[in-house]
């Protein structure tokens, strides 16, 4: 049987690729592929989708990797033959930092139909940012199926390859920093009084409303300058920050993030 997409690997972000599949497409017609075998069998078991052989994932139409950058060339080198001999209009997407389609062309030993994702830990929530870019061997009703599997994981915009590794550093690493804003939040409510749990359950949510305004349309700094009255507490927090270099940490974690991406790449295209 010929599946519609298959994912070889089911870690943390292939799981959440699977699980936004899901959403999207018949769990028969998804097959996953891990050489742990328990963590194929968890997606099989809780999602109804195929745990299958990697002969089997091959074959699929669109075959998602969802390795580790590092481990690229090996996986490459264990599937080349049989992705090269394929005639068919499939599709292969990958999802390593930093390594661009030409290096993936490079290691395959030849040009195939290629979409690059770079998607982050919310995709599962259909609240995720997907940017991608496709080259030219794929054909549109490929990528159409593509942008179909994938519809629901919140945005998904095809961008410049050339630009994805600075959009990751937002947008796949981000949520990482957020993480740490929400937490930091929460022990500073803490700190005056409010329970732990009630503390990031509304650290988590303040975060999410002040996001949804943002994506209204209006410039965040218009947003911030409403919420800061004169001679008001917001003020005084917002200074606070100021003084203890806040937006110059937050732009050298993003660039620090977005060096390292080109590094991940030139390390394992070298």
């Amino acid at each position: 049987m010929s599946y519609k997409i298959g994912f070889i690997g089911a870690g943390n972000m292939g799981g959440c690729l699977i699980t936004a599949a899901t959403q999207t497409t018949m769990s028969k017609d998804i097959c996953v592929f891990d050489k742990d075998a328990e963590k194929a069998n968890y997606y099989s078991e809780n999602y109804d989708v195929v745990s299958a052989s990697l002969d089997e994932v091959l074959e699929a139409q669109i075959i998602v990797m969802g390795v580790k950058p590092q481990v690229y060339q090996i996986l490459i080198d264990s599937i080349k033959d049989k992705i090269c001999n394929r005639e068919d209009d499939f599709l292969v997407v990958s999802m390593a930092a930093g390594v661009s389609m030409d290096s993936i062309c490079e290691m395959f030993g030849k040009r195939i139909p290629l979409i690059r994702i770079m998607p982050n830990m919310a995709c599962d929530t259909n609240e995720g940012v997907m940017v991608y870019d496709s080259n030219e061997l794929v054909s549109h009703t490929t990528e159409s199926e593509f942008v179909k599997i994938f519809s629901n994981v919140g945005l998904l915009d095809k961008l410049d390859e050339n630009l994805i590794d600075a959009a990751c550093a937002v947008t796949g690493c981000g949520p990482a920093f957020v993480y740490m804003f929400i937490e930091a939040m929460a022990d500073g409510v803490v700190a005056c009084g409010l329970p732990r749990e009630k503390a990031i359950a509304y650290s988590a949510q303040m975060m999410k409303g002040a996001a949804a305004k943002t994506l209204e349309g209006e410039h965040p700094e218009k947003l911030k300058d409403k919420v800061c009255s004169p001679g008001g507490s917001t003020i005084a927090g917002v200074i606070s920050l100021e003084n203890a270099g806040f937006r110059g940490a937050v732009n050298s974690a993003v660039t620090s993030a977005y060096q390292r991406n080109k590094d991940l790449g030139k390390k394992n295209i070298d």
